[in-house]
């Protein structure tokens, strides 16, 4: 695992900030923040929910959740 962080650690749009295409990479990478995807997609309360429903399905018995 620390070999694979070390690698992509050193990929090229890490140096550059920006990805092989040009695209800069915060139109690219998200912050990486609980619940930042509300700031970029709009979605409606209902929408909302069947995420947060999925998630925790797809995820129940994994040891990931609280």
């Amino acid at each position: 695992f620390f070999a694979l962080c070390v690698a992509l650690s050193g990929r090229e749009v890490n140096k550059t900030r920006r990805t092989v295409n040009g695209v800069d990479h915060k139109d690219f990478f998200r912050d990486g923040k609980v619940g930042d995807w509300k700031n970029h997609l709009s979605v409606t309360l209902e929408t909302e929910n069947k995420i947060d429903m999925t998630i925790k399905e797809k995820f129940q018995g994994s040891g990931t959740q609280d």
